[in-house]
């Protein structure tokens, strides 16, 4: 289920990135930074916010992982078929391609040095 979710997302994106490709180069300036910095906060905030409230390292990171990963495919699907605006699917798709590199760079971080049956590292 993993993989076709993911193979999903993949096809949405590069749908919406086909669908305007004489601008990707401006969209992607436009909304790069803003997306990636997003991820981020949301994936921090995720993984830090349970942690202040005392709950263990394994449900601060699946935490994270819950808030920062945001469902891009549903955003795109309504920006293109709902709104039908093509424009308003570049943010989702931008963050959709982001989230997974920005999301595997939190994994690694939060996850360094821990062994999977570690509770309360």
């Amino acid at each position: 289920m993993r993989i076709a979710s993911a193979v999903l997302l993949l096809l949405v994106v590069l749908g919406a990135i086909l669908a305007e490709r004489e601008n990707v180069g401006t969209y992607i300036a436009q909304v790069g930074l803003v997306t990636t910095l997003f991820c981020a906060l949301s994936l921090t905030v995720g993984h830090l916010a349970p942690r202040v409230l005392g709950m263990s390292q394994p449900e601060a990171i699946a935490s994270g992982f819950e808030i920062g990963i945001h469902n891009s495919t549903l955003a795109i699907a309504m920006a293109v078929t709902v709104l039908q605006v093509a424009e308003m699917a570049v943010p989702p798709a931008g963050y959709g391609i982001v989230m997974f590199f920005v999301a595997g760079a939190f994994g690694v971080l939060v996850t360094r040095g821990r062994r999977p049956a570690d509770e309360t590292a």
